[in-house]
């Protein structure tokens, strides 16, 4: 229960901010609210009355900003976060709550709550780079992060933040969150995270490279939108490169090269016939043998898209040529064989997330059963890193079935009740146990679900399960 003093300092404050003693009374965890109460975005407020607002809150909760243990600073976070919602009427107190809810968020090294003071931020107020000023507030968590937990979520946060900077055709800060996110990912020590993070900061690199290869055809054809030369260049960047083929397409079709235009025409209008769709298959992987590195890779993934969409209605020989390009992809990525010999359906469900792949499964069976299914294919039941996977993998399933659904995952503490190990070897440092879990209810509760209801562990005996699996791709 909260001490009177310390109610009486929220009045305090509330009074100050223009809240009520009711509203900054309740201890909410509201920096993940419905954006539909946010209102229409405000200008930012001048940097006197910036300053002024800063020293009242300071003065305020002076006693808060005096603790420095993690935890109070955390509480302080949470505390200026609330407070900031309360404070629509009052967009310079708002403003600034949210500024030092960000800044403390950053001393103490939290990316989580540095991020959500940053998302609130720019949906409130008109900043002219959101997106910059995430990077800097998590240049300065990077600063301050000092466990493995919070260097990767900072990882995680900063690779999402590069998909973005891509999306705005920003590279260079792009490569700039890229290398942040590798950093952090060396630091949390997770093998897995920081050869993702190396891989994206490699491809950002080779997308600043032919970006500024290719800028002055983007000057050109502001100038001019129906230069053919420049529709094709870039057309070519924005395919071959980027990967935005909805954007790139129509470009390629309007270009100057007649046999990219063709194509592109095609792949556009798309067809129901499995021959049509495995010859546009087919011209594209002639296309990707022109081409090298990134390029290649982006235009063979696209002849192999058009080719699954053949695969279930062609024959012979014409299934077994493509079914061998397929394979013939996999094994120069060094992807497991084991995805080219699934089912059809399957193979086009399979679903990339840094250097693992994975496949929800809907077949009900035993632990071992699943386990052995997994092994015949290259892979095994899904071992979770940390709780960005975890969301992936139950999310994944969300697509497929309902929330009641329970999954097998790669855990089990078989071989010494307790003691928790992944199928894979991997180190046991994430869990994600319901309350009071695991408990060995009634002896033999040696393996691990995840509950789809809730995202969380149970440790079971277990009667037949769905699950996913995962490969690792070296």
């Amino acid at each position: 229960m909260k001490s009177r003093v310390y109610l009486a300092l929220l009045c305090l404050v509330g009074f100050q901010f223009g809240l009520t003693a009711a509203a900054v009374g309740e201890e909410r965890s509201s920096h993940n609210e419905d954006a539909a109460s946010i209102p229409r975005k405000r200008a930012i407020p001048d940097a006197a009355a910036q300053r002024k607002a800063v020293n009242q809150i300071r003065e305020s909760l002076r006693a808060e900003y005096a603790k420095a243990a993690p935890q109070a600073r955390q509480a302080l976070v949470i505390q200026l976060l609330n407070a900031a919602s309360d404070a629509g009427d009052n967009p310079t107190m708002q403003y600034a709550l949210l500024c030092e809810a960000r800044d403390v968020a950053a001393g103490l090294g939290n990316p989580g709550l540095a991020s959500a003071a940053v998302d609130r931020i720019s949906a409130r107020y008109e900043i002219e780079d959101p997106l910059r000023m995430k990077m800097d507030a998590l240049k300065a968590v990077a600063r301050a992060v000092h466990t493995v937990e919070d260097a990767a979520r900072l990882a995680e946060i900063c690779l999402g933040l590069v998909d973005r900077m891509v999306a705005k055709d920003d590279y260079e800060s792009a490569a700039e969150a890229a290398e942040a996110a590798l950093s952090a990912a060396t630091a949390s020590r997770d093998r897995d995270l920081a050869e993702r993070a190396g891989a994206r900061l490699q491809d950002v690199q080779a997308l600043l490279r032919e970006y500024r290869r290719v800028e002055k055809a983007f000057q050109t054809l502001a100038a001019n939108p129906d230069d053919p030369e420049a529709c094709a260049t870039i057309g070519r960047f924005l395919c071959f490169f980027k990967g935005d083929w909805d954007a790139g397409l129509p470009m390629l079709a309007a270009g100057g090269d007649e046999a990219l235009k063709a194509l592109a025409k095609r792949d556009m209008k798309g067809s129901g016939d499995p021959e049509l769709q495995s010859q546009i298959g087919s011209d594209w992987w002639e296309v990707a043998r022109k081409n090298a590195g990134m390029a290649k890779d982006r235009i063979q993934l696209r002849a192999i898209a058009w080719h699954q969409k053949a695969l279930p209605s062609l024959t012979d020989p014409a299934r077994a040529k493509i079914e061998k390009q397929i394979d013939e992809y996999y094994s120069s990525k060094g992807l497991p064989a084991g995805v080219a010999r699934l089912a059809d359906g399957e193979r086009r469900k399979v679903v990339r997330r840094g250097n693992k792949l994975y496949l929800f499964v809907g077949a009900y069976m035993s632990r071992p059963d699943a386990a052995r299914w997994c092994a015949e294919r290259g892979a095994r039941l899904a071992c979770i890193a940390n709780d960005e996977e975890n969301e992936f993998v139950v999310n994944l399933a969300l697509k497929e079935v309902g929330g009641g659904e329970r999954l097998w995952a790669g855990g089990t503490d078989e071989l010494e009740e307790g003691n928790w190990r992944w199928d894979d070897g991997s180190p046991w440092k994430f869990a994600k146990w319901s309350p009071e879990e695991p408990n060995n209810f009634g002896d033999g509760e040696n393996y691990l679900e995840i509950m789809i209801e809730n995202h969380c562990w149970n440790d079971t005996s277990g009667d037949d399960k769905l699950f996913v699996a995962q490969w690792i791709v070296r």
